[in-house]
């Protein structure tokens, strides 16, 4: 009898356990939304981002009209095209979180018509003349680049053309993702993308005082807060997830040393998950985060080093793409071609 209490009293002491664990997880998962809620509310991630600095196409210095395409859940997304006639290539072109307005990459796209590219500027959900109430940190973007991807290749002009995606901070993050999971995207330029958005969280917090420690304990609160916030995509579409997907797609990740904003320690961990043999990494020894100088970002042909950089990058992809154009021809007509 004494050994059946016994019994039933250690059980209910387990029970008790058991219940009072899953009340500090509950409890954790609510401190957790709730802090990270308030956090991106103050860095007006919560809202749809309005810029100042929004160019007009008239102002570009190379033709560009807009449209908008709808995703696939619903949202209209603003699109700016360079009209360039009988293009050789086309690039998607994405902008980072909060920073600049697409618009502010008229300068490459003007540098890329005048040697024959097209580009497509995407103005993801949530910026600017696009629908959206709160940034997704390249979640559903991929979505918005999906829709873009889909309106390019519907144009009969660009259906044999090579598709190099292109993209900034944020952006380049996006670009990473939509690289990786869209077949039609052919290469992928990537300047200063996050790896994980938690890890670009906790730095930020560590630069402003906070000790790596509290940080670190911080850091399952942000992927928390997304899961909920965003669904499993939150977790599916982190760089570090999405890049070994990539496989042998041609790539140029680029980053400034000296970036205080996304950490260059970004870029180490997205070339230690890579697995491919198409890449090239460049770490920049400057301390712009977009890679180029600022000043004259609006004229990123004056930054000759990342001018040629580019361009020879989008040669290679050229190359690579005729091949892989003639290598799905039969023999006889390949000849053809060559004669």
């Amino acid at each position: 009898m004494g050994s059946a209490i016994t019994m039933i009293g250690g059980l209910y002491m387990v029970i008790n356990i058991i219940i009072a664990l899953l009340i500090l997880i509950l409890l954790y998962i609510l401190f957790s939304y709730i802090i990270v809620s308030i956090a991106y509310k103050k860095q007006g991630y919560a809202q749809h981002v309005e810029y100042d600095d929004v160019i007009s196409p008239d102002d570009a210095g190379v033709p560009i009209f807009e449209t908008d395409v709808k995703t696939d859940d619903g949202f209209n997304i603003h699109l700016y095209e360079t009209d360039v006639e009988e293009p050789k290539g086309v690039i998607i072109l994405l902008t980072g979180i909060t920073h600049l307005s697409i618009t502010q990459f008229f300068g490459h796209a003007k540098m890329f018509a005048e040697q024959g590219y097209s580009s497509v500027l995407v103005e993801a959900r949530s910026h600017g003349r696009s629908d959206g109430k709160h940034i997704t940190f390249g979640t559903h973007d991929v979505r918005d680049v999906q829709a873009a991807v889909q309106y390019i290749r519907a144009r009969m002009m660009y259906q044999k053309l090579p598709l190099t995606i292109m993209g900034f901070s944020m952006g380049a993050a996006t670009a990473v993702n939509a690289a990786s999971t869209i077949p039609e995207i052919d290469a992928l330029i990537a300047c200063a993308p996050f790896s994980r958005w938690d890890y670009v969280c906790t730095e930020w917090i560590t630069q402003r005082g906070c000790p790596e420690f509290v940080a670190t304990c911080l850091r399952p609160c942000v992927m928390i807060h997304g899961r909920i916030k965003f669904g499993s995509d939150f977790f599916k579409y982190q760089p570090v997830n999405t890049l070994p997907l990539l496989k042998e797609k041609p790539a140029f990740f680029i980053h400034s040393t000296g970036d205080k904003t996304v950490l260059f320690e970004n870029h180490n961990r997205l070339r230690r998950v890579y697995h491919g043999h198409n890449a090239i990494f460049w770490k920049r020894p400057i301390e712009d985060h977009y890679v180029t100088d600022r000043k004259n970002f609006m004229k990123p042909w004056l930054d000759v080093e990342y001018k040629q950089r580019l361009l020879k990058f989008l040669h290679e992809v050229q190359a690579q793409h005729h091949a892989k154009m003639l290598a799905s021809i039969p023999n006889h007509y390949q000849e053809f071609e060559q004669d």
